[in-house]
């Protein structure tokens, strides 16, 4: 049968997410895409297959919304001392409007805080999407393609952090897999040599406890050597992201390096 006939009767029908990951993998080589999608139903998975194979049959694709439950609030603000010329500002939050960010504990506030401006980004790359158009240049398609990943980055990251907050709002406290996000630190020229090779050598060390976590939940390999692959979740999601953001600091080190001999 006629592969677009088949995706067509998979979206009339009860859209059973393995057979609908068995499809796409007829008709896309994004390997990246096909083993994040591997791992396990979530609904931002489920989103991204469906949006995959709506792209195959040329349909106009609908990106994945905020959760209903999210507020948006008006924030009034203005300096003292000057004329009451007031600035007002559009605020995304996960807090609800009856509260405010003092009421959360140190670890609750930063998750707060990182989904704010994760809201904004995304609100901005989908807006830059609309802009591209429907043109199929290779210009425009490799555009499209940075900014649908980074709306689907972020996308993931705002699916952990409103899981946790939501944990939080109905048990007190946070989910024991929740991981806060690593701050990327800046490699600059004014670094020697001998500390780029340090801090590549921190970061190898750091990359095997994290490869080691998703492989055994543990930071460092058992003696026995059996695998115990950490299961799908808000936790396992963090550390893929946090090695992913290593490996590209060890390669902007290795260009640096390369640079300067």
């Amino acid at each position: 049968m006629e592969i677009k006939i088949r995706i067509k009767e998979w979206f009339d029908g009860p859209r059973d997410y393995s057979e609908g990951l068995n499809l796409l993998k007829e008709v896309s080589k994004k390997g990246t895409v096909l083993g994040k999608l591997s791992k396990g139903e979530t609904k931002t998975r489920r989103e991204k297959l469906e949006y995959e194979l709506k792209h195959f049959l040329g349909l106009k694709v609908i990106l994945p919304p905020v959760p209903s439950s999210v507020k948006t609030t008006l924030v009034i603000t203005s300096k003292l001392g000057s004329t009451p010329n007031i600035e007002a500002k559009l605020r995304f939050s996960l807090i609800p409007k009856e509260k405010s960010i003092d009421d959360y504990p140190e670890e609750v506030k930063k998750l707060i805080n990182e989904w704010s401006p994760l809201y904004m980004n995304r609100s901005k790359n989908q807006k830059k999407l609309i802009e591209l158009g429907e043109e199929n240049t290779p210009d425009v398609i490799a555009k499209r393609a940075k900014l649908i990943e980074k709306i689907h980055e972020a996308s993931d990251r705002m699916e952990v952090l409103y899981e946790a907050f939501k944990t939080f709002e109905t048990s007190g406290k946070l989910p024991e897999n929740f991981a806060p996000a690593e701050k990327k630190k800046a490699i600059t020229g004014s670094l020697s040599i001998e500390d780029l090779k340090k801090e590549k050598k921190n970061l190898q060390a750091s990359l095997v406890k994290d490869r080691n976590m998703l492989e055994y939940q543990s930071k460092t390999k058992p003696d026995d050597g059996i695998s115990k692959p950490m299961p799908d979740g808000p936790k396992k999601i963090t550390i893929e992201k946090r090695i992913k953001a290593k490996e590209a600091q060890i390669a902007a080190i290795d260009m640096e390096i390369a640079q300067r001999g």
